[in-house]
């Protein structure tokens, strides 16, 4: 969650302070119940993908499936900040 290495901290930069959610080199920069979290996710062919991070809260998750299910994000998102988890209709 450091950017001390040169290359990963020119990543972590905003690239637009005019959008929401805002992104940096391969990143999603957003919030979360008013924290800010820096993120990337992605679903394909039956898998999804979460690497995220809370950087006030020093919190990190990665979140790998064998499904593309359309609740992913409110999946990572939930063990990220340990809400409790979304239930399926």
């Amino acid at each position: 969650m450091a950017a001390d290495w040169p290359p990963l901290a020119l990543s972590l930069q905003p690239q637009s302070q005019d959008c929401e959610p805002n992104f940096g080199l391969g990143w999603v920069f957003t919030d979360v119940d008013g924290a800010p979290m820096i993120m990337h996710n992605g679903r394909t062919g039956g898998y999804y993908a979460f690497v995220g991070w809370l950087p006030e809260a020093e919190r990190g998750l990665v979140l790998l499936t064998n499904t593309s299910d359309a609740q992913g994000d409110q999946v990572a998102t939930a063990l990220l900040t340990g809400d409790p988890l979304p239930t399926r209709p």
